[in-house]
């Protein structure tokens, strides 16, 4: 690019002009503390120290024609400008590729005449496409300069020129997809960053951090309008990497497409690792497979994350973390999102599963982890973490949300469990609870709707239940069918309209086949056949013992202290039952023969761990150090793991 200005006088004149200016400079930059090496227009253009990975713009100037110049540095393998365009003025497209350690001018015509001495101000945004092909944007905000008296006549095909040195501008970076690696891993600075992850095979399997909080509202508009934000990764080209979130926020994620299957940040994900990834104010709307962070999750870890805003699924699979957790971990997360679903909605998934086939596999794990959030579910399978567990472990769970379901299969927890042959006896859910109120059909449960050949242990609900219809209980609806409940306690009151069938229970609706022990409801219980611990005993091989009730039952046909509409056999020992409380029309104990003397006159007979129903029968609730219950000074007992405040 050339400079053209008219010279005057001879050559031995313009030398012995040259020397006195150079002195002069001197003079001037020892007297202003300044030192500047350019030509005549050194103290009216700027210099800019701006490192963008791929290449630094090192100058800029403005004409007296009113034309901006930019002189690009490479500092990299080949980069390619693709515009530069001065905001809300004419602008000026190029495709102009930099060879490693090349430099250029730019000239963007803004139309706009200055005097010399007249100050501007520009805003100017340079598109690039890096090495691997990605598109990126690099800003200049708002940067003041002087008028300088030259000409420019050329573009960016020109030689290059350097413009001059003079005032350094130190300008924020911004994307940074490309630059070096920050301990091991590609760094993610803005929006624009995160959308080149998927952009080919490559990237796709990188490992990234993000180095700074991202605000989707202050990024491209595109992003928060329309269908909003695509989602990483897609069905077949799953992200492999490692994301590490680093604590920081990524804010206003919005996806507005009921088309879209597999919705959140990233689509799908498989082997891979999500770490320390917080989603603020989102609002997620999809179709099948709709969550905050992933839409589906195969084989991989989600760790130390929460999501906070709405997530909207128009069909099934729809979680606060991921729509579905497939054989992977989800670790140390938190939900505080709303969310809704047709079916299989949970706070934290909708489904967390692993096929009973795949035996080689670990099973999906859902562990420390808390929902705040509201779950409403218009199908089957709604719970306050999951909908819906298969062959999957739940430990150390949380929900504090509401959970609104017009249909069935409805837990505090999870919203049906079932536990095939190969995993019988070591799955289930352990040391978790429920406080939120749950508002359902039928099938519901403060811990699980529907429990099949699973382990629950540990655990307690103090949420209400509202159904519609049958099988309602406190820790399971639907039926206990060759499963084991013990160390578990129901506060919530536990009602259903229904006029048939109810099966209505402080501890679990219909046991078949299922084990009930160390166990204790005080809710009331009102329903068409209801019982204080268990509402139909229905086998033979039923086993329940070292269980006690004081919750008043109500009931319209079969009800009674301690057992409702049932033909009991096999062992039922030593359980008991408050008399004192009111009940309508129901035995004492047991519809059936009554076994025992199951009454107590007092409710204190509870608060000693003296009491026949703790010590009498194998196994003992077992108060010791390491055990699984605590005693409370004047108050029934509380499981182990929780902190002594809880005492009544």
């Amino acid at each position: 690019m050339k400079f053209n200005y008219r010279a005057q006088g001879t050559i031995e004149y313009l030398i012995i002009i040259a020397i006195v200016v150079v002195i002069a400079l001197v003079v001037v930059s020892i007297l202003t503390g300044f030192l500047s090496t350019g030509s005549e227009t050194d103290s009216q253009s700027k210099q800019i120290s701006a490192l963008v990975g791929e290449f630094s713009v090192s100058e800029l100037a403005v004409t007296t024609d009113g034309n901006f110049v930019l002189n690009i540095k490479n500092n990299d393998s080949t980069v390619t400008i693709t515009d530069v365009e001065l905001i809300d003025k004419n602008n000026q497209d190029f495709t102009y590729s930099l060879p490693q350690s090349g430099s250029q001018n730019f000239v963007v015509y803004s139309n706009e005449t200055c005097e010399e001495g007249d100050k501007q101000s520009a805003t100017i945004k340079i598109s690039y496409m890096t090495k691997h092909g990605l598109n990126k944007t690099y800003w200049l905000q708002d940067i003041p300069f002087d008028c300088v008296n030259y000409s420019v006549t050329n573009t960016a095909n020109s030689s290059t020129t350097t413009i001059s040195t003079g005032e350094t501008l130190v300008l924020s970076d911004t994307d940074c997809f490309d630059d070096a690696l920050v301990g091991g891993k590609h760094p993610i600075c803005t929006c624009l960053d995160l959308d080149n992850i998927d952009k080919n095979t490559t990237t796709i399997t990188w490992d990234f951090v993000q180095l700074y909080d991202i605000d989707f509202a202050e990024c491209d508009s595109s992003y928060t309008t329309g269908v909003g934000w695509e989602p990483l990764a897609d069905a077949t080209n799953y992200y492999r990497g490692n994301f590490d979130g680093n604590n920081k926020i990524i804010k206003n994620l919005f996806i507005n497409d009921l088309t879209q299957t597999y919705a959140g940040l990233f689509e799908n994900i498989q082997n891979a690792q999500l770490d320390d990834i917080t989603l603020i104010d989102v609002n997620v709307i999809g179709n099948q497979y709709v969550g905050g962070i992933v839409g589906s999750n195969l084989d991989s870890n989600i760790t130390n994350s929460d999501v906070n805003g709405v997530i909207f699924g128009a069909s099934s699979y729809v979680g606060g973390i991921t729509g579905r957790n497939y054989r992977g971990k989800i670790i140390d997360c938190n939900n505080y999102a709303q969310i809704t679903g047709l079916g299989y909605v949970g706070g934290i998934t909708g489904a967390n599963l692993r096929e009973n086939y795949h035996t080689s596999y670990p099973p999906a794990l859902i562990q420390n982890t808390y929902n705040f959030g509201q779950i409403e579910s218009t199908a089957n399978y709604a719970g306050g973490i999951t909908g819906y567990n298969k062959n999957s472990d739940i430990n150390n769970t949380h929900n504090f949300g509401d959970i609104n379901s017009s249909s069935n299969y409805v837990g505090g927890i999870s919203g049906a469990t079932t536990i095939e042959a190969n995993f019988y006896d070591i799955l289930g859910i352990y040391f978790s609870s429920n406080t939120g109120d749950i508002n359902c059909f039928g099938y519901c449960g403060g811990i699980d709707g529907y429990f099949t050949q699973g382990i629950l242990l540990n655990s307690y609900n103090t949420g209400d239940i509202n159904a519609r219809w049958d099988n309602v209980g406190g820790i399971v609806g639907g039926e206990l069918l060759s499963s084991l409940i013990a160390n578990t306690y129901n506060t919530g009151d536990v009602y259903s309209s229904s006029t048939s069938n109810g099966r209505i229970a402080g501890l679990a609706a219909v046991s078949n086949g299922g084990t009930v022990y160390n166990s204790y409801n005080t809710g009331k219980i009102t329903g068409e056949s209801s019982g204080g611990l268990i509402g139909w005993q229905r086998a033979t091989s039923c086993i329940t013992k070292n269980n006690f009730s004081i919750g008043e039952v109500w009931g319209t046909s079969y009800q009674a202290g301690l057992f409702g509409n049932s033909s009991i056999s096999g062992d039922y020992n030593n359980n008991y039952w408050y008399n004192a409380n009111t009940i309508d029309n129901a035995t004492i104990c047991n519809y059936g023969t009554v076994q025992g003397n199951c009454e107590v006159d007092s409710i204190d007979v509870f608060y000693s761990t003296t009491h026949d129903v703790y010590d009498t029968n194998e196994p003992h609730w077992d108060f010791g150090v390491d055990g699984n219950w605590q005693a409370c000074p004047s108050g029934l007992p509380i499981l182990a793991w929780q902190p002594t405040s809880d005492c009544a």
